[in-house]
């Protein structure tokens, strides 16, 4: 997924999961795809503050067992 700023300043952008698709309490594992880094685990939604003219590219994964 990626979270596309294409305002002339720093904007919070937030992805809730419910208009993914996803039931109420969805907890997903968020990973930074360009760190290579987990963001970690967010229940709903995921936000992200994304500088003027930029991009955040994460992937969300089911959180289980093995995370």
């Amino acid at each position: 997924m990626i979270l596309f700023n294409r305002g002339i300043s720093k904007t919070k952008i937030t992805v809730q999961f419910k208009y993914l698709g996803l039931p109420a309490n969805t907890t997903l594992l968020v990973r930074d795809l360009w760190a290579h880094d987990d963001v970690g685990d967010y229940t709903d939604s995921f936000s992200a503050n994304v500088g003027a003219h930029d991009v955040v590219f994460i992937k969300l994964s089911p959180v289980t067992a093995a995370n």
